[in-house]
């Protein structure tokens, strides 16, 4: 065995962005949102926090901190349940002492 292998050929090129298509993932986010909003899941969502009146007062910019779909489709009630729970308690909003 070599004690140094060689070095890999160096290969010039260029990428060229031109005759690429659009994709979903140039549309402006507002769109992004929209699109979501018609698409009626699955799955029943679980969210972890939502803005108040009052919050949103304060920064408009809070938005509601839920748990990805693909998860909430798969998650058992008990495992939901535990998602909320341990989200609380490590955003102080639940005081656990333990057993």
């Amino acid at each position: 065995i070599p004690a140094k292998l060689p070095s890999p050929p160096k290969i010039d090129f260029e990428v060229s962005n031109e005759n690429i298509p659009p994709t979903q993932h140039d549309a402006p986010t507002q769109a992004k949102e929209e699109a979501a909003k018609q698409v009626t899941p699955d799955w029943e969502r679980l969210i972890i926090w939502e803005p108040t009146e009052e919050d949103l007062k304060v920064d408009e910019n809070l938005t509601t901190i839920e748990v990805e779909g693909i998860l909430c489709k798969w998650l058992r009630p008990h495992q939901r349940e535990g998602v909320l729970f341990t989200t609380q308690c490590v955003l102080g909003e639940k005081d656990f002492e333990g057993n």
